[in-house]
C-alpha cells in the first residue's frame, strides 16, 4: 500500500518544524538536498499495491535509513535482535 501524504503543513502550527532543530550546514543535512526525492517517490511508487496490506512508510524515510545504513556500515545482528526481544518482555 502507497504510504499516505502528509498533512497540511497549515495544521501542524504548534509543532517545530525540523529545519529549526537540526543543523542544516550539516553534511548529511546538505545532502538531503540534492537528492531527487520525488524521483524516489515515483519508482518506488510503482511496486506497491494500492490496498492491500497496511499503509507504507513515507519513501523519503525509508531510502534515507537505507542509505545511512549502508554509509555507516550499520546493520542489526541476530544477538542484539533477539536480546531486544527478551527484554521487551519484561
Amino acid at each position: 500500500m502507497l504510504p499516505k501524504k502528509s498533512e497540511d503543513k497549515q495544521n501542524r502550527l504548534f509543532q517545530n518544524r525540523l529545519e529549526n532543530i537540526i543543523d542544516t550546514g550539516h553534511n548529511l543535512a546538505r545532502l538531503s538536498g540534492q537528492i531527487d526525492w520525488r524521483f524516489l517517490e515515483n519508482k518506488f511508487g510503482e511496486v506497491y499495491i494500492p490496498d492491500k496490506g497496511r499503509p507504507g512508510l513515507p519513501t523519503r524515510l525509508m531510502a534515507g535509513l537505507h542509505y545511512l545504513k549502508g554509509m555507516f556500515a550499520l546493520r542489526v545482528t541476530a544477538a542484539y535482535a533477539q536480546r531486544t526481544v527478551s527484554s521487551a518482555a519484561f
